[in-house]
């Protein structure tokens, strides 16, 4: 079952596609995001630099879903934007304790995590499948 899917996603990706695998439980959206990353560093998509964040390693290039809604969060250019709960992203940088995700709703808009966004309850989790 993972290894067809891991198939299908991987062929809609090759399409230009920006694919998302649904599953019917949390054990199993575990084991799709692995094997999603595992493909994509395989295929040197995503690169070797990361970062712990939030107790869960992650890359350069990786999908991410927020978790939490959160207001006033800070951008990389020193402004300020709202996040919502189930918002998808790109990490566009990993930097010790935070994380730069590019969000999918507001192309060119850099939201920093760090540890405020932890403290208030924020989390994220990898977005290849949900």
């Amino acid at each position: 079952m993972i290894d067809d899917a891991i198939n299908r996603w991987a062929t809609a990706l090759d399409a230009g596609q920006r694919p998302v695998m649904l599953a019917g439980s949390n054990d199993v959206v575990d084991r799709l995001n692995r094997a999603a990353i595992d493909l994509l560093r395989e295929r040197g998509v995503l690169d070797d630099g990361d970062a712990v964040y939030g107790g869960t390693r992650y890359h350069v290039g990786d999908r991410v879903t927020l978790r939490r809604n959160s207001h006033g969060e800070r951008t990389l250019d020193g402004g300020l934007v709202d996040v919502a709960n189930g918002q998808l992203g790109t990490v566009a940088s990993v930097d010790g304790g935070r994380l730069v995700v590019r969000l999918d709703r507001a192309p060119g808009v850099d939201v920093v995590l760090d540890d405020r966004y932890l403290t208030r309850g924020g989390q994220i989790s990898h977005g290849y499948a949900l």
